[in-house]
């Protein structure tokens, strides 16, 4: 009896010990991946399904309302990591590189990665794929065609027009109303007297492009005065909705990738390296419309056209942006959002 009572209590550990062994396999072959929502979550999608096939690592979906956002949870895990990658912009993740928040891509160890140009690449990120900003409105509510940031100024659109918050992309919207008359990310003052001037017509702050576009869906607005063309996804083929891309400097967002978590490096390596691919980033793309950093890979037909000359692309020191971010804030919040 007592020898059959131990052979159960055996079987009983040997049993738990393979749940175990089995629930950590099963761990290990699951990362968290946190993007955004709307046409990224659908990018990201995807890719994941994509990457399971090919992998057996399936990749879970965490969304961020916004890059800040993303961030500070990032900052907040600190001691104990739980996204195992980050799509972020570089501003974002210069930040955490400066932190200490992201761990090394060791372009050695992954061919993909290694063979992108060097301004895809950095020593903790991937840069995936670059998006245009300019402005989006409703044709059939705004009753000329604007073509630039001043015509947001006509009188015809108070209370049509919908401005991001100061933080959104890192400030860019700040920088880009800058460059349009003169200043940049380091004299910001013709920057702030243009949305001065523009606060008549503003009718609400957003926090993220997808929210921009529902407020446009639904009529409560008529132009987003800072948008990205991925935000057109949904409306490509709707004759009511235009993307502009104004006369001048032009900003670009880039979509990237880092990997917070050491716990499970060597998944979030492979999916980096996936990412990396013309395949991959094609794919991500089409959702996207944006341009891969894969010579190899392809941009949609719809952004085709909008690819701007380099020279007008205007890329702002990070540094910079991120140093004076929150005073900007500060300033836009009594400035511009008060009422």
């Amino acid at each position: 009896m007592m020898l059959e009572i131990r052979a159960a209590k055996a079987s009983l550990a040997a049993a738990i010990m393979l749940g175990l062994s089995v629930s950590a396999g099963a761990a290990a072959q699951e990362i968290t991946v946190m993007s955004w929502g709307g046409a990224w979550e659908a990018g990201m999608r995807s890719i994941a399904e994509r990457f399971e096939s090919q992998s057996g690592i399936k990749a879970r979906i965490e969304i961020q309302e916004s890059t800040r956002f993303g961030l500070a949870k990032v900052k907040a895990q600190r001691n104990d990591p739980q996204i195992d990658i980050w799509f972020a912009i570089p501003e974002a993740l210069l930040d955490a590189t400066a932190d200490g928040l992201l761990q090394p891509l060791p372009a050695a160890e992954l061919p993909a990665f290694k063979a992108l140009p060097q301004t895809a690449r950095t020593a903790t990120w991937l840069n995936v794929g670059d998006d245009i900003f300019g402005f989006v409105y409703r044709k059939d509510l705004v009753p000329f065609e604007p073509k630039s940031l001043d015509d947001l100024l006509d009188p015809r659109m108070k209370g049509k027009v919908v401005s991001p918050n100061a933080t959104f992309s890192s400030g860019l919207w700040i920088v880009l109303s800058a460059l349009h008359h003169g200043g940049n990310e380091r004299n910001v003052e013709p920057g702030f007297a243009y949305l001065n001037k523009l606060k008549p017509n503003l009718s609400r702050f957003i926090t993220n492009g997808p929210a921009g576009m529902k407020l446009l869906e639904t009529g409560e607005a008529a132009v987003v005065s800072f948008a990205l063309f991925a935000n057109m996804r949904a409306h490509v083929d709707n004759p009511n909705y235009k993307f502009v891309l104004p006369a001048g400097p032009v900003l670009t967002n880039t979509y990237g990738l880092g990997v917070p978590s050491a716990k499970r490096k060597a998944q979030a390596l492979k999916f980096v390296d996936y990412m990396s691919t013309a395949e991959a980033q094609t794919l991500y793309c089409v959702s996207v419309q944006c341009i891969p950093t894969n010579p190899a890979g392809k941009a949609p037909a719809a952004v085709e056209p909008l690819r701007p000359e380099p020279a007008r692309v205007y890329r702002p020191d990070s540094a910079e942006t991120n140093k004076n971010l929150a005073a900007w804030d500060d300033r836009f919040k009594r400035e511009i959002q008060a009422r």
